[in-house]
């Protein structure tokens, strides 16, 4: 019973398209026709731990601990959580064009691809969308337009809308996921027209190349946005983010994820996992590392850990290009991993990562609540109780999502009957 649970909830929640007939290679069979598995091995725990460290961010912030050990990992990197999100998503729903590219066979099903994405997103963004504009909202006409915005999948493009409600600051990354689903394809059109692998990858890196140049003038051009007198200090923030977290300077993170993506695909048909991807995937940890500003043992390593962290490029968030190329690269380490992908596969991370949508959607509500209720101090006690309390109320809240709202749409989407 719990193996088909768990097969159903992979088959739910992985983003892929569905088997189809395979035409003969032009060379003969390729690599990823000897796959055994679309299940990409970390993926699952990768996803758990950047939602696990955004709620740990928000832990911070609304505590106002200090930014020192932890509290400079959560509460200053916290918001790279979300860089990880979206090279994930370009990893996983890239895989799809880059199975097509290496068989030989068609493209994906567009109108199949967004279904499956309207399914997984819309209705729990949604539902969480309205209840906390009734929970936090002023029903002023700005706050009706900023809700009207955001679910319209609209938001990202305007200070006065970037945070679509009040009290619920994450939601504004899907407004700008909504807006990478629609570009994704243009992707997978430009992979559908190569002829291999190799020109798949020169393809994507244009694009990335494009998308960078583009970006670097919009911020050289465009000024700053301008916000009313009145407006909130999540209205605020969104002005001094944009135009650097715009989707046009969040896109290319999503690139990375696709280009890491054909580099597990050109190795799906090896019959077994090497110390390889283990290695390759501890190097992209401590690469990682500093790019978060470790501070090694020691002067001169420490000297080496500041300069590298400080090399990312102006005008694109996130520690461009270091932190998301050393996430794809973790990625496919784990995918071809013995070990490490088989660690990050375990029970509870990946039971979190099955509710990690909605643990992302209504966290920040649940430690409102959670923090109006018990105003706490910032003593270790009732950090560790505010923690506590507001990780299982997210839980308890993501389930009741996974399993009434989320489950059931995407079940109706990959039914037969809705089979185009």
């Amino acid at each position: 019973m719990a193996e088909a649970r768990l097969r159903e909830t992979r088959a739910l929640t992985l983003d892929a398209s569905p088997p189809r007939p395979r035409a003969p290679a032009r060379d003969g069979p390729s690599p990823a026709q000897a796959a055994p598995s679309r299940a990409l091995p970390g993926a699952d725990g990768v996803r758990a731990l950047a939602c696990l460290w955004v709620f740990g961010h928000h832990v911070v912030l609304m505590l106002d601990l200090p930014h020192r050990g932890a509290g400079k990992l959560f509460g200053r990197h916290g918001p790279l959580g979300v860089v990880v999100f979206f090279v994930l998503s370009g990893f996983l729903l890239a895989q799809p064009w880059w199975r097509a590219l290496a068989d030989d066979r068609p493209p994906p099903d567009l109108r199949a691809y967004a279904r499956r994405r309207a399914a997984r997103i819309v209705p729990a963004y949604a539902v969480c969308l309205v209840v906390s504009f009734l929970l936090f909202g002023a029903f002023t006409a700005r706050d009706g337009v900023r809700l009207a915005a955001g679910l319209a999948f609209a938001s990202a493009f305007h200070p006065v809308t970037y945070f679509p409600v009040e009290g619920n600051s994450p939601c504004w990354s899907l407004g700008v996921e909504g807006v990478f689903y629609v570009l994704l394809p243009l992707v997978g059109l430009a992979l559908s027209r190569c002829r291999s692998l190799r020109a798949g990858r020169l393809a994507t890196l244009g694009a990335l190349l494009l998308v960078l140049a583009a970006q670097a003038v919009v911020v050289a051009t465009v000024p700053r946005p301008g916000v009313p007198a009145d407006a909130s200090g999540l209205v605020r923030l969104a002005a001094t983010w944009l135009p650097e977290r715009s989707p046009l300077g969040l896109f290319p993170h999503l690139l990375v994820g696709v280009l890491a993506g054909s580099f597990v695909v050109a190795r799906a048909g090896e019959p077994s996992r090497g110390r390889g991807g283990d290695l390759l995937a501890l190097a992209a940890v401590v690469t990682l590392a500093l790019e978060l500003g470790w501070r090694g043992p020691g002067p001169r390593v420490a000297a080496l850990d500041a300069a590298w962290a400080s090399r990312h490029l102006p005008g694109v968030h996130g520690r461009f290009p270091g932190f998301p190329v050393a996430v794809g690269a973790l990625l496919v380490g784990l995918a071809r991993s013995r070990s490490l992908g088989r660690a990050l596969d375990a029970p509870p991370l990946c039971a979190t990562a099955t509710l990690s949508y909605g643990l992302y959607l209504w966290h920040v509500p649940v430690l409102l609540g959670v923090v109006a209720a018990l105003r706490p101090g910032r003593d270790a006690t009732d950090v560790a109780l505010v923690t506590a309390l507001a990780l299982a109320g997210s839980y308890a809240a993501a389930w009741l999502s996974w399993t009434f709202v989320e489950r059931p749409v995407l079940r109706r989407a990959r039914a037969p009957t809705a089979s185009v």
